[in-house]
């Protein structure tokens, strides 16, 4: 058999310290969706249609983790062979028209670090994350070899607290650097959230009054470098 895709997790606790090692593979298979290849028309110049020709992504990955008290870290390291994306370019009979599809790509490599901090003091349950993640992927542009190689931070704080007569306030605040997302970049972004939750009924009825994007910051804006098609677009809220 040339299918096997084994899996191996070593681990040490005692009292304060956790740690574990873990090595996994795995493979995706394309869907229906992305092998069918009938054409869905979205109007006079673009439309998509799958790819019958996909082939299955292998993913091995190697991930430590390690935690003190209230403190959790983890580390991974990532290979995708045969990865799936969208993909673009222009029709060769029509060159007004663009055809979004599926393609193999020959392979992505991760590097990922994750911090979290949880700590509850009395009645405030603060909770801290921050990660990053660095990807290393190359696509050719009109001919050109092009990297995707810019790295994704993320910060987020979250506050709770818990207030007399049941109330419930939380605080979420997260902030993103963008970076490389396969073929697309995301720019920066960020959002703030407020919440006010009230139990009733022996806490069988939660009501909430909340307030999202505070700032109106949460806006994705995507860069993305197809085979032949440069994409600009923009989602959410300036």
């Amino acid at each position: 058999y040339n299918n096997l895709f084994p899996s191996l997790v070593m681990g040490y606790h005692n009292k304060l310290w956790s740690h574990s090692l873990s090595l996994s593979s795995r493979i995706t298979r394309p869907t229906f969706r992305q092998l069918n290849n009938n054409s869905y028309y979205n109007g006079g110049y673009s439309y998509q249609l799958g790819n019958p020709s996909l082939k299955p992504a292998i993913d091995y990955s190697a991930q430590w983790q390690s935690s003190y008290r209230f403190v959790n870290l983890s580390l991974a390291y990532e290979y995708d062979k045969n990865i799936t994306l969208n993909n673009m370019y222009e029709s060769a009979d029509e060159p007004q028209v663009i055809i979004s599809t599926y393609d193999n790509f020959n392979h992505i490599n991760y590097l990922r670090f994750n911090l979290n901090v949880q700590k509850k003091i009395d009645l405030w349950n603060p909770v801290l994350s921050v990660g990053l993640s660095q990807p290393f992927f190359k696509t050719t542009f009109l001919g050109k070899e092009i990297n995707h190689n810019k790295a994704k931070f993320y910060v987020s704080a979250d506050q709770y607290v818990t207030l007399p007569a049941k109330y419930n306030f939380e605080i979420n605040y997260y902030y993103c650097t963008g970076g490389n997302l396969g073929i697309i970049t995301i720019k920066p972004y960020q959002e703030l959230n407020l919440s006010l939750t009230k139990s009733f009924i022996n806490d069988r009825l939660d009501v909430s009054l909340e307030a999202t994007d505070l700032f109106h910051k949460l806006s994705y804006r995507e860069d993305g470098y197809y085979t032949n098609i440069h994409l600009m677009q923009t989602e959410g809220c300036q």
